[in-house]
């Protein structure tokens, strides 16, 4: 079973590790019996958001513990 976690904020960095705390019991055990972990943000153009993954979205995955 997957579980999803939604929060509502200002900021995009803040929702992002939220949410990942409310999932973390899951997220942690997996990533603790992985051998690598690979971050595939959406890179669609580099000079305007449209569908990019934010990179404060991304830093909240990489800070996350």
């Amino acid at each position: 079973m997957s579980r999803v976690a939604i929060t509502k904020g200002d900021y995009r960095k803040d929702n992002v590790s939220r949410a990942l705390e409310l999932v973390s019991g899951d997220v942690t055990q997996k990533l603790r019996s992985a051998r690598s972990i690979m971050l595939k943000p959406n890179l669609v153009h580099d000079r305007e958001q449209l569908a990019s993954t934010h990179v404060d979205a991304v830093r909240a995955v990489i800070e996350f513990e």
